[in-house]
């Protein structure tokens, strides 16, 4: 997992919702939303949504606009 999507998590109080194993994006987030239920759920949804579309937001800068944000920037922004 890598340090924007452990961030993340750590800050959101998601501890319970880290990967035991090297899982797909989509593997992990069935996997993590089974063990949630109703507010804490939909949290974790919202916030992997913001998340993988910031990380977009970013390699799209890096590719088109040749910008390279600093990592925890780009946390900052997402907090």
């Amino acid at each position: 997992m890598n340090i924007i999507w452990s961030s993340m998590l750590i800050w959101a109080n998601f501890h319970e919702a880290f990967p035991s194993t090297n899982l797909s994006l989509e593997e992990w987030w069935d996997k993590a939303r089974s063990r949630l239920q109703g507010d804490k759920k939909r949290a974790l949804n919202s916030l992997v949504i913001l998340v993988v579309w910031s990380i977009w937001r970013e390699r799209n800068r890096r590719v088109f606009g040749v910008i390279h944000t600093p990592i925890q920037h780009v946390i900052d922004q997402i907090k």
